[in-house]
């Protein structure tokens, strides 16, 4: 069943002022993810440590109650309704509001930092997934270290390449890592970043957000601003995707397959003229079964992951196929 998104903005700067994307369900392709990925339940609701508090019911005890709540809570409405029932109930029900954040103006962004700052950090500890449509603002230097100590199960991340400065000095490491090069703002060349932070192998080996990274999205870039030293950390780097960058040819490319743990190397490309895909694979692309041309691709779309996903069993598949009738032949 494919996942349901639902965006929901509150303006009540009591509870939740900013836009929130509830998931009804998590989907992974079972097709090339590790098996860490697939271990996740698709309808798993977010585990969390929930402060003592009194029975909610005289009846029922909290651990029967706790599951009710938590799962109605699914449905978005329904969860800011019930956040307003009790602080009892408010304390179940808002780990799962939380689970999936969206910031798209400095606004939001700015309140989610005062939220991280005043409640306590259980209602966070169900998060798993923030997306920045914006740099953070000058005026909340401290957002990505609140983000570190507030959100330890943060396993998404989508920011811009600005802000890669400032999420250095955190200790965040997610698995699936989102960085658009162009301000969403500005339309011109100039807007565009075209070099990532520099980076000391000695002070820092291991460094954030890049050391645990399985699936990688480029937006507006190309991998060539991968440096060396990042690419030696990209270790576990299983899925690289690439969309509306200027080249697609470049060192990079070979440094990205070369690494053992690579399944897949998705490129993004606007124009469906006909040829366009051989002349790419044919003469620019790297020549190798893991890289498959999508049209239009979007960063988020889980589905274009298992599309492409599809292309290359089918590609492994025929390449064995060829093996056997050529062994058979000779």
């Amino acid at each position: 069943m494919p996942s349901q998104t639902l965006s929901v903005t509150v303006n009540d700067h009591r509870h939740l002022p900013f836009s929130i994307n509830f998931s009804k369900s998590l989907e992974f392709p079972h097709s090339l993810q590790s098996r860490r990925d697939c271990s996740i339940a698709q309808n798993s609701i977010p585990s969390c440590s929930l402060p003592r508090m009194p029975d909610i019911s005289p009846k029922l005890p909290n651990d029967i109650v706790c599951p009710i709540f938590q799962d109605a809570a699914r449905d978005t409405p329904t969860a800011l309704s019930l956040a307003l029932v009790s602080k009892p109930v408010a304390a179940i029900v808002e780990p799962v509001l939380y689970k999936s954040i969206t910031l798209r103006s400095h606004c939001s962004i700015r309140a989610f930092a005062h939220t991280l700052q005043n409640k306590d950090q259980h209602i966070f500890s169900a998060v798993t997934q923030l997306i920045l449509g914006l740099p953070t603002p000058s005026d909340c230097p401290n957002f990505w270290v609140l983000v570190d100590q507030q959100c330890p199960k943060l396993d998404r991340l989508s920011l811009l390449a600005v802000d890669l400065e400032l999420v250095r000095h955190t200790q965040l490491h997610p698995r699936h890592l989102s960085v658009s090069f162009k301000h969403p703002i500005g339309l011109d060349e100039h807007e565009i970043v075209h070099s990532l932070p520099g980076y000391d192998p000695v002070t820092e080996p291991s460094p954030a957000p890049w050391s645990k990274v399985t699936h990688l999205t480029f937006l507006y870039q190309d991998p060539d601003v991968l440096t060396p030293f990042v690419r030696g950390c990209l270790r576990h780097l299983t899925h690289f995707s690439c969309f509306d960058s200027n080249s697609w040819i470049g060192s990079a490319f070979s440094a990205l397959l070369a690494i053992p743990s690579m399944h897949l190397c998705m490129i993004g490309h606007r124009d469906t003229a006909d040829g366009v895909e051989a002349l790419l694979m044919g003469f620019i692309l790297p020549k190798d079964f893991r890289v498959v041309l999508v049209w239009e691709a979007k960063e988020e779309d889980m589905n274009r992951w298992a599309s492409a996903e599809k292309v290359v069993i089918g590609r492994m598949l025929q390449m064995y196929n060829d093996r056997v009738a050529h062994g058979r032949r000779s």
